[in-house]
């Protein structure tokens, strides 16, 4: 079985089953569909030896060279960070653990990801992390325990969103995904019973609001 190809960039993504095998093979092709194939992440190599596995985020830097991925081995939801060259084949693992959302910053080589409190599961940090060197910081911790957070790109690439939601009301900061050392910025503050969606396009952003 085939997933729908989905274009981004140069490349073609999909994943794939195999008759026999439990876990999907994540390829992508370069041009056309009908290029040739790249296996980026091969779920049943993966799992070789392990009770169970589970992909969590799966995101392509913007050049096309990196991916960074979340895998839970435990069924419990503890995802950690790893990091893929899909040029050389070489991985870098447990760069973060319990982690909830990753996105990449449109250097190709800052990520932005959060994670989960230890005892209470609510994720409620956001980390930035160069990969040349350094440890990740910390910008920004949600300490309302109503709300969880999570990072995202809009659409058109241009900006970081963190999105902060409850069950009755939303919240977004921004910050340009070409500048990833600056702060987010506040869009519009928490309300009761106010839920919006965010989006970029042109100029402009977009909102989805009750």
């Amino acid at each position: 079985d085939l997933s729908v190809p989905v274009r981004r960039g140069e490349y073609f993504y999909y994943s794939r089953t195999v008759e026999g095998l439990q876990y999907p093979i994540h390829c992508r092709k370069h041009g056309s569909v009908e290029g040739e194939e790249q296996v980026l992440l091969d779920l049943n190599e993966m799992a070789a030896g392990l009770e169970f596995l589970s992909l969590g985020s799966f995101d392509v830097s913007d050049d096309a060279r990196r991916l960074a991925y979340t895998t839970d081995t435990t069924g419990m939801r503890r995802y950690k960070l790893h990091l893929k060259n899909l040029a050389t084949g070489e991985t870098r693992e447990g760069l973060a653990e319990r982690v909830t959302s990753v996105e990449w910053a449109a250097d190709n080589r800052t990520l932005f990801y959060t994670t989960e409190d230890e005892t209470t599961k609510r994720s409620d940090r956001l980390w930035r992390l160069a990969l040349d060197g350094g440890a990740a910081q910390e910008i920004y911790y949600e300490p309302d325990e109503l709300y969880q957070i999570g990072v995202q790109r809009t659409r058109d690439r241009e900006y970081l969103l963190l999105g902060i939601g409850a069950t009755d009301s939303t919240e977004f900061h921004f910050w340009r995904a070409a500048e990833p050392e600056s702060a987010p910025r506040l869009f519009l503050k928490r309300e009761r019973d106010h839920k919006y969606d965010l989006d970029h396009r042109g100029g402009l952003f977009y909102i989805r609001s009750n």
